[in-house]
C-alpha cells in the first residue's frame, strides 16, 4: 500500500504541533512522518501460535502408601514458631 505526500504533510504537521510548532525540526518531522505512514500501512507479522504444553504424567498410585502424598511433619525449629506452628515456650 502505498502514502501520498499529502498524508506525510498532514502527519509532520501533526507532529510539528506536538513538538510546540518549534521551527528547525521540518526535515525530522518529515522523515519521522514517513516512517509512522508505512508502519501503520504496513500489514501487520504473522505470529505463530505459542506451542501448548503437554500435561504431566499422573501417578497411577499403585503400590504406593496414600500417607506418603501427606505434607511432611513440622520440624519443630525456628521456622515452626516463626510461621505459628509450634507455641513458643
Amino acid at each position: 500500500m502505498s502514502f501520498t505526500e499529502q498524508q506525510i504533510r498532514e502527519k509532520a504537521y501533526e507532529l510539528w504541533i506536538a513538538r510546540g510548532s518549534r521551527p528547525g525540526f521540518a526535515m525530522q518531522d518529515w522523515a519521522d512522518a514517513e516512517k509512522l505512514i508505512a508502519q501503520a500501512s504496513a500489514p501487520a507479522p504473522a505470529v505463530a501460535p505459542a506451542p501448548i504444553a503437554a500435561e504431566p504424567a499422573k501417578a497411577s498410585g499403585k503400590g504406593k502408601n496414600k500417607s506418603s502424598s501427606a505434607a511432611p511433619a513440622a520440624s519443630g525449629g525456628e521456622d515452626d514458631v516463626k510461621y505459628g506452628l509450634k507455641k513458643m515456650s
